[in-house]
């Protein structure tokens, strides 16, 4: 019986890695037919010179060779006898690496397939995730039996299939909607990461953690013969020449503990200047190499993710209440991607999206100064792109103080034009519309310069100092699309309010839509309540 169960999901898996969605889903191209894969999309970056590739280009590449290591991995198996648990941990820990290069390279990687199907069929992630009935949505989920503020992951095994079902939950909540009995996709997410950051935010734990999964990597750089080895990288610095080394990817805060608290103190203070170009030794080259808790960081993106889509059903449903807790808790959660790898530049852009959002401009432009020298530091040109149009709107919101710096200002201005352009000189065509070009915080400047413009009676100058804009907010668009996870919700949750009011009319104390999984206790509940109520789900299974 465990040898038939294994060969169905041998054929499954099969089935899952002869397609490639990955390139299609984010392109939005046509047929299985005609869609390009990913390997193709990406082919035209290995025609860079790697001295002349950006962070962006370098981690997508790193990403591409990563999944067809994974790819490869799968498809040869060792039979169920055979294989050992260290065998899938090493499949495991190599996608989840192959993830965090993937969001490094651009978010909009997260909307394709990069194999969670393959994994949900392979059986590795079982039982917390396990394929769905067919037509159901996309996987079914099941939760530890005990889950609570002091439950860790204390076995590397355990926590790659904790952050491996985070991510596999992200892929069926933003592609699927679920069945009224399934344990949906946001709930079992929040569950996942928040055991998993768990389990990395304890350092003794962390440490054993990290010891590892390094051992993990020290043997499929061994299995290699010194061939080519996905888990090696070598430096693309201008010095070159370089030995490869293996890929950092841990769990283990690397130096000091930084918290999320700490992280927004540090980033009112001025930070410190980038090594000038001409310095970029080998030694230098790989300090610049995000270092730490990789699998935290990229568990608190997730789960920030997930979060501000929460905050959206709330909106939607008309609960601020709830809203400004999700949104709240995704803030908290982008301040420790930027405490967990303060070298990494993505999670400053996004803590000041949140912190704009509250219309704390003077945060926010402080994040954004320490992840603009980030970013100049690991040559990012599209987190530059991004955060020199964030700050230059902050700045002239006032978040310079009542006064700004207006050569400061157009320098910005000036920089995220620079690094748009060279974004756009290398990114992968089909991709094009999801690039990071600095919108919609460029288009923003471009009406702030018009309202200065019209309140002072001449352009913002050149340099010297000039007054910020007052009486500004800084608005977001209220969410039009929804993924199919969260839309459900918000169609549960309308259900659920119609019959709440329904059996208050009624005179009735236990009827409506407040019971279990239906009505108001899926849409008005658990798609909005945040991390907090993400535990006590019962028995995995």
């Amino acid at each position: 019986m465990v040898q038939d169960a294994a060969e169905r999901a041998a054929g499954e898996q099969q089935a899952e890695l002869e397609g490639d969605g990955a390139a299609a889903a984010i392109a939005g191209g046509g047929g299985a037919a005609a869609a390009p894969t990913l390997a193709s999309i990406l082919a035209p970056l290995e025609d860079i010179a790697p001295s002349e590739r950006s962070f962006s280009c370098r981690a997508l590449l790193k990403s591409l060779e990563l999944l067809e290591h994974v790819k490869a991995q799968l498809l040869s198996r060792k039979p169920p006898d055979e294989e050992t648990l260290a065998d899938q941990d090493g499949i495991l820990l190599a996608w989840l690496a192959a993830y965090f290069q993937g969001v490094s390279g651009t978010q909009a990687i997260i909307h394709g397939d990069l194999l969670e199907p393959a994994l949900t069929a392979s059986g590795m992630v079982a039982p917390f995730v396990q394929s769905a009935a067919p037509g159901a949505g996309g996987a079914a989920f099941g939760v530890p039996s005990k889950v609570g503020p002091d439950v860790m992951c204390t076995s590397a095994s355990e926590l790659l299939r904790m952050a491996t079902a985070a991510l596999i939950s992200l892929y069926v909540y933003l592609n699927f909607s679920q069945g009224p009995n399934d344990l949906p996709a946001d709930e079992a997410l929040l569950v996942y990461a928040t055991l998993a950051i768990a389990s990395c935010a304890d350092a003794d734990n962390a440490a054993a953690l990290d010891a590892q999964l390094a051992a993990l990597v020290d043997a499929a750089v061994a299995s290699a013969g010194g061939g080519p080895c996905a888990w090696l990288v070598r430096d693309g610095g201008a010095d070159g020449g370089a030995p490869p080394a293996p890929l950092e990817f841990g769990c283990a805060q690397v130096g000091r503990p930084r918290t999320a608290r700490g992280a927004a103190h540090r980033a009112l203070r001025p930070p410190r200047p980038a090594h000038p170009p001409h310095h970029s030794t080998a030694r230098r080259a790989a300090r610049r190499r995000p270092r730490g808790p990789q699998v935290r960081w990229l568990m608190h993106y997730v789960r920030g993710l997930v979060e501000h889509h929460m905050g959206a059903v709330c909106h939607l449903l008309g609960d601020t209440q709830r809203q400004a807790a999700c949104y709240a808790a995704q803030q908290k959660d982008m301040a420790a991607m930027a405490a967990c790898l303060p070298g990494h530049a993505l999670g400053y852009s996004l803590f000041a999206r949140c912190a704009m959002n509250n219309q704390a401009m003077p945060l926010a432009a402080a994040f954004l100064e320490r992840g603009l020298a980030a970013a100049a530091a690991a040559r990012h040109d599209a987190a530059t792109a991004t955060m020199a149009f964030q700050r230059a709107a902050a700045l002239l919101l006032g978040g310079g103080g009542p006064a700004l710096d207006a050569g400061e200002v157009r320098a910005l201005l000036s920089d995220g034009e620079a690094a748009r352009g060279a974004v756009l000189a290398w990114f992968p065509a089909p991709w094009r519309p999801h690039a990071a070009d600095g919108e919609p915080d460029r288009s923003l400047v471009q009406k702030l310069l018009a309202e200065w413009e019209k309140r002072h009676g001449s352009p913002l100058p050149d340099a010297g100092e000039a007054e910020a804009l007052s009486g500004l907010l800084y608005v977001t668009k209220a969410p039009s699309t929804l993924p199919p996870g969260a839309l459900q919700q918000t169609e549960e949750g309308e259900e659920g309010e119609e019959g709440e009011a329904a059996a208050a009319g009624a005179g009735s104390a236990g009827g409506g839509g407040g019971g279990g999984r239906g009505g108001g206790g899926r849409g008005r509940g658990a798609a909005a309540r945040g991390r907090g109520h993400a535990r006590g789900r019962g028995r995995a299974g």
